[in-house]
């Protein structure tokens, strides 16, 4: 078997591979926000002591203490609001991933061809450029999808080892390893099992063993160097079991049982899962979809095409242990999830293709290879693992920038809102229209939502600032389908806490709040921009205004200052007698050219001229997006009857009218 050190630039490039592909693909998570389910995780968590995850988690569904434990830990080193330190203990598990698959790749590999190195590059891509990571990369909670996978792999390399050198702390830390890692995820309870399987199959590791009696604590432990046969896989498997029993008590199962999915879940969730192990070829269902085929049926077909393209060529070459254990491992991963969650629940989330993914990797690494040993020119084996290599790594490569960006331009709207409270944190604020979800309208998969969920209905916009400014703010969210707009490349969805009003409704709720703020939807951005307020029965105490609009409207004010390319114009308003019209807001350079128009109702469009009441303080703050900036900008307010175009009459303080009923706003820059 040649060693890793006669592959050096090799051995180097998988050591590489994952620490420059996380930075490159994932870098950007550094800067995310808490969203989805860190609310619902991390408010459990505060102030609880570091044990007592093993000893009670009432209160929460799941019995995770390995998991749990070490996310209090880092909220007491680093701080409850510090979401650089958790996102990069994900960055890190994602990481360790990559170089322990890429390990098991070179030690599963041990061929004699020089190509371990080759094996242990591509296994650790493969890993990294999963195009189910995103969803699961982005937020903290859905860490615990890496933490599975790492412990898993973890499990297998020190088991590898044992059997390799036959150490006593490689037996030691295999068998603590199974024992314990059933306690940072469900799906690892099958991981004496798939110990068995490998050693079953990758017997040419075992060594001559010795035999002598154990009589005492001491001895078993030192004949636990003769433990390259069953003991291990059959100790740990008891330890399984006994997770299994202790997870009948936890309220989860408990309140859903554990009743039979049924076939159509099961046919489902089976297709799903083949999507994840066939992640290559998977992007073609779109096209069978176009032409006719249904989701399951297009997942199915592919799946098998894949299951029959990977075992044919691992089995053509000799490679049929490296094809058990890796579909042993990926089978008996994913089928906690298979047959103890509904179809319908894991539908909504691609996370749950990330626990068996490493065995995916490992696969598609190895039938590379396979395919270059049947080359012999350096070259020629060099392109062809650079063709098929990057055949696989680009597309997914894409997919996963893509959703980044998705991301991006959506949690904006978190970072908004994280700003608004630490600058205005004793306040009563309302948002209009926060989100839920977005995804692009062409999706990539034909299995599982490839959403960017941020406010699912199970939780509130109190709980997702104050998870991200450790303030219980005051903070409120309506939903104003109204003022919605239709996007070309983006489907959303408003946040389902919210309570859907129409004109009157709004109008009534406005006065409630000291703030008001709007969530715009573009298909570039997703952010939360300052709308204005209404103040009620507000008493006078300004000496000049503006403008009289009809001699029942006072402009009072009008402010406007460019912020990057937008007018931000705040207009202050008093309302003597109700008044029929609209608002007009131009924006021009000084020659006359129009740069921007922010017609429409105030406060963002939800609050109406015909809606304002007698005695009103209106404040109005419009943010008007520019064509290009300008030096010197020239800004025309006024009221218009949207029936006929015709503008009310505007008077200044001296009574004197504007011309075409314009009130003009110059600014320079």
């Amino acid at each position: 078997m040649k060693k890793f050190s006669s592959e050096k630039p090799w051995i180097a490039l998988a050591f590489l591979t994952p620490p420059l592909l996380a930075l490159v693909l994932y870098g950007r998570v550094l800067s995310f926000p808490f969203f989805l389910d860190d609310d619902l995780n991390f408010t459990w968590m505060r102030g609880r002591a570091l044990l007592s995850y093993w000893v009670d988690s009432s209160g929460y569904k799941y019995y995770r203490p390995i998991t749990f434990g070490m996310w209090r830990l880092a909220q007491i080193i680093f701080g409850e609001t510090n979401t650089f330190a958790f996102h990069a203990i994900d960055l890190v598990t994602l990481i360790l991933i990559g170089w322990l698959v890429g390990y098991l790749a070179a030690h599963l590999q041990r061929d004699g061809e020089k190509l371990n190195g080759v094996a242990a590059t591509l296994a650790g891509a493969f890993v990294l450029t999963s195009p189910f990571l995103p969803q699961i990369i982005s937020s903290v909670s859905p860490g615990l999808y890496l933490y599975a996978p790492f412990a898993l792999a973890l499990t297998f390399v020190t088991f590898a080892r044992y059997r390799q050198t036959g150490k006593l702390k490689w037996a030691v830390l295999t068998i603590l390893l199974g024992l314990l890692i059933p306690a940072v995820h469900e799906s690892l309870i099958v991981v004496g099992g798939l110990l068995f399987i490998w050693l079953v199959v990758d017997q040419e590791q075992s060594k001559p063993q010795r035999h002598e009696e154990h009589k005492d604590l001491f001895s078993f432990l030192r004949g636990l160097r003769e433990l390259r046969g069953w003991r291990i896989p059959f100790i740990v498997t008891l330890g399984n079991a006994l997770w299994f029993l202790l997870w009948l008590q936890i309220p989860k199962l408990k309140g859903d049982g554990l009743g039979w999915v049924g076939w159509t879940s099961l046919i489902q969730s089976i297709a799903f899962f083949l999507q994840g192990l066939t992640f290559p070829i998977q992007p073609l269902a779109q096209v069978m979809m176009q032409n006719g085929w249904g989701e399951v049926a297009a997942s199915l077909t592919l799946g098998a095409v894949g299951l029959i393209l990977l075992s044919g060529i691992l089995i053509a070459r000799g490679k049929w242990r490296i094809l058990v254990i890796g579909l042993a491992w990926y089978a008996l991963n994913a089928a906690p999830m298979i047959f103890g969650l509904g179809f319908h629940y894991m539908i909504s989330n691609m996370r749950f293709l990330v626990p068996p993914m490493p065995a995916a990797a490992l696969l598609w690494a190895t039938a590379i290879v396979a395919v270059v040993e049947t080359l012999h020119a350096t070259s020629l084996r060099i392109l062809t693992v650079v063709i098929l290599a990057f055949a696989i790594l680009l597309p997914s490569s894409f997919f996963i920038q893509e959703s980044m960006t998705l991301h991006t331009m959506s949690l904006n709207s978190v970072h908004d809102l994280r700003e608004i409270i630490k600058a205005n944190p004793t306040q009563k604020h309302l948002i209009i229209n926060p989100i839920d979800w977005i995804a692009n309208n062409k999706p990539h998969y034909a299995m599982g939502h490839e959403t960017v969920q941020i406010l699912p209905g199970y939780l509130t916009l109190r709980g997702l600032t104050f998870i991200n400014t450790g303030v219980w703010a005051n903070v409120d969210g309506v939903v104003f389908d109204n003022i919605k707009p239709e996007l070309k490349r983006h489907w959303y969805s408003l946040a389902a806490d919210s309570q859907n009003v129409d004109w009157e409704t709004m109008a009534t709720r406005l006065p409630n709040y000291d703030r008001v703020w709007l969530t715009r939807y573009s298909d570039e951005r997703v952010d939360v921009v300052e709308a204005g307020r209404v103040e009620s029965n507000a008493p006078i105490t300004f000496a000049n205004h503006l403008a009289s609009f009809d001699e029942k409207i006072l402009l009072v004010s009008a402010k406007a200052d460019v912020v990057k390319n937008e007018m931000r114009l705040a207009l202050s308003w008093q309302v003597m007698k109700p008044i029929q019209g609209e608002v007009f807001r131009h924006v021009l350079d000084c020659e006359g050219n129009v740069l921007g128009l922010g017609d429409g109702p105030a406060l963002g469009g939800v609050y109406p001229t015909w809606l304002w009441r007698g005695n009103d303080r209106i404040t109005d703050v419009r943010f008007i997006p520019l064509e290009k900036l300008s030096s010197c900008y020239r800004i025309e307010i006024g009221l218009y009857n949207p029936a006929n175009g015709q503008r009310t009459i505007a008077l200044d303080a001296n009574q004197k009218r504007f011309e075409n009923d314009v009130v003009v706003v110059e600014q320079n820059q």
